[in-house]
């Protein structure tokens, strides 16, 4: 996962290439149209499903739920308690294996 680029000064929507093979690897989202970014989509493998969706559902700037997908296994986490400390709440096969 790379840094958590929500709530950074200047961070807009749109999409970032880290490797410039011309295939965004990162996509930053506004998902609620105020205007700030409030989720980060990450796609390194470039196949359109992100491996990494992180969201800041109370504008901190810090992710309040994550759901990372690897090796045909989807897991949510969850910070519970607003303490930046994210908990695992389910995990469960996708059926895309590699």
């Amino acid at each position: 996962m790379s840094e958590f680029l929500v709530g950074h000064d200047g961070a807009k929507p749109g999409k970032i290439d880290l490797d410039g093979d011309g295939v965004p690897d990162i996509e930053l989202v506004d998902t609620d149209g105020d205007g700030i970014v409030d989720a980060q989509l990450e796609d390194y493998d470039g196949d359109g499903v992100p491996e990494t969706e992180l969201y800041d559902a109370d504008g901190d700037g810090k992710p309040d739920f994550v759901i990372e997908r690897a090796d045909g296994v989807e897991t949510i986490s969850v910070d519970l308690e607003g303490t930046g400390e994210l908990e695992v709440l389910d995990s469960y096969p996708t059926g895309d294996a590699e």
